[in-house]
């Protein structure tokens, strides 16, 4: 009696296509239809997500929802030797802004160089894997042409273990992606990040994260793409940053967003499964 549990981490209808051809992305989509019903549990990334699936293949039980949030030794005991300022050659004081992830051009770093020109006093980080995607360099040549490529730094990634640690002398984790249906419907794993590193978060109107910034009054929300409204939002938190950082403190916050939590939920999906196995 094998049981199979089914882990949807995203909208499979909602992505941007990763294969040109035609019929690729109708074929995805017609093959999780088929299956989709035979999974004895789902777990998934949100509740908009789970709404999502219950529509999309009339599930009959809510998808499980455990976050993409780091594991709690991560922030609490394995603390990075390594500082994202210091490997910007930055004193304290300098206004810093960080992009740690992806830099595909669907997350939107353009308009962080695009802003540089009218916020004179900061300097932007992108922490990007190695070798540095094909973006990156056109980001670089952006730079060049606005006069602003030495306040660009890229840096490369450090073990996961030291993300938020690394990040934390950081004064700004920026989320500034575009909208695309999965970019709505998720905490992604950045923004867990950027908070166990007591970064306020500048990110862009995407639903599900800006009503969560909003919420919690960690940050500020700009409209997607647009520079003038991105360099009020980081105005804000830079006049006031201990505002931001302050919402950190509240008791039982960051606690739910670990791993640590998330895995409780995860392993009562398996030990379910495995007692209906037993009977």
């Amino acid at each position: 009696d094998t049981k199979l549990v089914w882990d949807a981490h995203e909208f499979l209808p909602g992505i941007k296509p990763w294969n040109p051809h035609p019929r690729w992305h109708l074929a995805q989509c017609a093959h999780e239809r088929e299956y989709a019903g035979y999974a004895d549990a789902v777990v998934t990334v949100s509740e908009p997500l789970a709404d999502l699936l219950i529509k999309e293949h009339g599930l009959t039980k809510r998808p499980t929802v455990v976050l993409n949030a780091p594991e709690a030794i991560a922030v609490d005991e394995l603390k990075s030797g390594r500082s994202i300022r210091a490997s910007c050659g930055l004193e304290p004081g300098v206004p810093l802004l960080v992009y740690s992830g992806t830099a595909s051009v669907q997350r939107g770093l353009d308009v962080m160089i695009e802003a540089l020109p009218q916020l004179p006093e900061a300097h932007v980080a992108l922490v990007v894997s190695q070798p540095r995607p094909a973006n990156v360099a056109t980001l670089v040549k952006r730079a060049a042409e606005l006069g602003v490529q030495s306040r660009l730094h890229l840096v490369p990634y450090v073990p996961a273990t030291e993300v938020a640690s690394f990040l934390s002398s950081a004064d700004i984790g920026v989320i500034p992606i575009h909208h695309y249906p999965n970019h709505e419907i998720a905490l992604i794993t950045k923004f867990f990040e950027y908070s166990h590193a007591h970064l306020p978060i500048v990110v862009s109107d995407v639903r599900l994260m800006s009503d969560k910034v909003r919420e919690t009054g960690q940050g500020e929300v700009f409209v997607a793409k647009d520079v003038q409204d991105y360099v009020r939002a980081v105005k804000l938190v830079l006049a006031d940053p201990e505002k931001y950082r302050s919402v950190y403190d509240q008791p039982g916050l960051l606690a739910a967003w670990t791993w640590d939590a998330a895995a409780d939920l995860l392993d009562g999906v398996y030990s379910t499964l495995r007692a209906e196995q037993s009977r």
